[in-house]
C-alpha cells in the first residue's frame, strides 16, 4: 500500500512540475519520468503479481506431478503444490483435502516428492530463461536418492557382461528415480546438469539415457583424497 501511495504522490508532483515547465527541455525529462512511473505502477499491480504467481505455481504443480509419476510416488497422480507461505508441499487428497508433506508417510514418498519438485522448478526456471533471465543455476546436486530403498543386493561389477538383472522391487524403484533425472535432462534440452553421488552399482542405472559415470570411489580411492588426511 505504501508503494502505491508513493507512486501516486510522485506522479502528482511530476504532473504539476510538467505544467509549470511547458515547452522547456526539462519537460521532456519529466515526460520520460512519467513514462517510467507508469511502468513501475504496472509492476506494482498486486492483482497482476498474484496472477503471475498463481500461473507459475500451477505450472510447477503440473511438472511436479509428471516427475512424481515417473518416480512412482504413492498417489503420484494427485496434484502437488508448493505452499510458499509454509515453505512445504501439499498433496490434493480426496474431496479436496490438502495433505501436507509431513502427513503423507514414508521416506520414499518424501524423497520422491522433493526430487520431483526440484526437477519441476529447474525445468520451469529454464523455460523462463528462454524469455528473460533468472538467477537460478542450471545444475542440481543430489546425494544418495537410493537411501530410502536400501536395495537388497547391490552390484558393483565393473564388467557390464557380469551385471545381473534387477531382482527386487527396491532396485526397480531406484531405477525410476534415475529415469526421472534423465527425463529432466532431456526435457530441458540438456541444459540442466544433475550431479548424483550414490553407492548403487551400474545395475541400477544401466541403459538409462544421460547417465555418465565420472568417478568410482572405492577403498583407498575415496571421495576425500588420502593426502588430505595427513
Amino acid at each position: 500500500m505504501r508503494r502505491f501511495c508513493f507512486a501516486g504522490r510522485l506522479e502528482q508532483e511530476l504532473t504539476k512540475f510538467a505544467q509549470a515547465e511547458q515547452g522547456t527541455a526539462l519537460a521532456a525529462q519529466v515526460a520520460a519520468l512519467e513514462e517510467r512511473v507508469a511502468g513501475l505502477r504496472a509492476q506494482l499491480d498486486q492483482g497482476a503479481m498474484n496472477r503471475r504467481q498463481g500461473d507459475a505455481l500451477n505450472r510447477v504443480s503440473e511438472l511436479t506431478r509428471h516427475y512424481a509419476e515417473i518416480i512412482g510416488v504413492e498417489h503420484g497422480e494427485r496434484p502437488v503444490r508448493i505452499d510458499i507461505k509454509n515453505l512445504t508441499l501439499t498433496v490434493s487428497g480426496r474431496e479436496g483435502r490438502q495433505d501436507f508433506l509431513w502427513e503423507i508417510g514414508s521416506a520414499a514418498n518424501w524423497m520422491g516428492l522433493h526430487v520431483a519438485t526440484l526437477l519441476a522448478l529447474h525445468e520451469y526456471f529454464l523455460g523462463v530463461t528462454e524469455r528473460g533471465s533468472t538467477p537460478v543455476p542450471q545444475f542440481l546436486f543430489i546425494d544418495q536418492p537410493s537411501q530410502p530403498f536400501y536395495p537388497e543386493q547391490m552390484s558393483f561389477e565393473e564388467d557390464p557382461e557380469h551385471l545381473r538383472e534387477p531382482d527386487s522391487d527396491d532396485i526397480a524403484r531406484v531405477q525410476r528415480v534415475f529415469r526421472a533425472l534423465s527425463e529432466a535432462v532431456t526435457r530441458t534440452g540438456m541444459r540442466l546438469q544433475i550431479i548424483v553421488i550414490d553407492h548403487v552399482g551400474e545395475a541400477y542405472w544401466a541403459n538409462i539415457p544421460n547417465v555418465h559415470v565420472v568417478q568410482r570411489w572405492r577403498g583407498e580411492d575415496g571421495l576425500i583424497p588420502a593426502d588430505w588426511q595427513t
